[in-house]
C-alpha cells in the first residue's frame, strides 16, 4: 500500500550532456529520504488510521512531497475512524486551508476550536482562515484565545497584529508586533 501512495510523489530525469545529473534527477534523489519516511508512515498509519500522532507524522510527511491532495484523504480517513480528535481536524482544517477551501477550512477550525482541548495551533489557523474570510475581528479573537493557550506565543501574537493592521487599527498592530518582536529569541 505504502508503495502505492508513493507512486505519484515520484520523479523521473536523465542525465545531461555533461554526464551530471540533470536538476530532475537531484530532486528525485533529494526526495528519496522523504519519500522512505512517508512510506514508513504510511504503513503505521494503516494500521491505526485514528492515531492523531501517526495521522499528523504522515501528513507532514505528505507536504514534504508535495503530495496535498493525498494528505487531505489521509486526513478524511482518519476523521472516519476519530471524528473527535481536535488535533486531525485542525490539521484538516490547514490542509483544507492551504487547498484553497477556506470556507470549509473556517467549519472545520470553528468545530476544532469549541473543544476544551484544542490546542492555541488550531486558535491560530482558524483566525488566519478568518482573516481570509475578511472577518478580521472574529480572526482576532481566535488569536486571543490562541493567546490564552499559550500566553507570549510568538506566531499568535504576530498574526494578531497583522489582522489588526488589515482591519486599519494600525496603533493597536503597531503595539502588538512590537510585543512580539521583543520576545523574539535573541540570534
Amino acid at each position: 500500500m505504502a508503495a502505492l501512495v508513493l507512486a505519484g510523489c515520484k520523479t523521473t530525469g536523465s542525465s545531461s550532456l555533461l554526464g551530471g545529473n540533470s536538476s530532475a534527477q537531484s530532486a528525485q534523489q533529494a526526495q528519496t529520504p522523504n519519500m522512505r519516511q512517508a512510506a514508513q508512515w504510511a504503513a503505521r498509519w494503516e494500521k491505526n488510521q485514528g492515531d492523531p500522532a501517526l495521522t499528523v507524522g504522515y501528513v507532514q510527511r505528505l507536504r514534504a512531497l508535495g503530495s496535498n491532495d493525498r494528505a487531505l484523504t489521509v486526513l478524511e480517513d482518519s476523521l472516519k475512524a476519530n471524528p473527535r480528535s481536535t488535533v486531525i481536524q485542525g490539521e484538516y482544517g490547514k490542509q483544507l486551508a492551504a487547498a484553497g477551501r477556506t470556507d470549509q477550512a473556517s467549519v472545520v477550525l470553528q468545530r476544532a476550536a469549541a473543544a476544551p482541548d484544542a490546542s492555541w495551533q488550531v486558535h491560530s489557523t482558524k483566525g488566519v482562515v478568518l482573516d481570509r474570510l475578511g472577518r478580521h475581528a472574529d480572526a482576532q479573537n481566535a488569536y486571543r484565545a490562541a493567546l490564552k493557550k499559550s500566553p507570549g506565543q510568538i506566531t499568535a501574537m504576530n498574526n494578531l497584529g497583522l489582522s489588526q493592521a488589515q482591519n486599519g487599527q494600525l496603533k493597536d498592530a503597531e503595539g502588538t508586533l512590537r510585543q512580539a518582536y521583543a520576545r523574539k529569541v535573541p540570534s
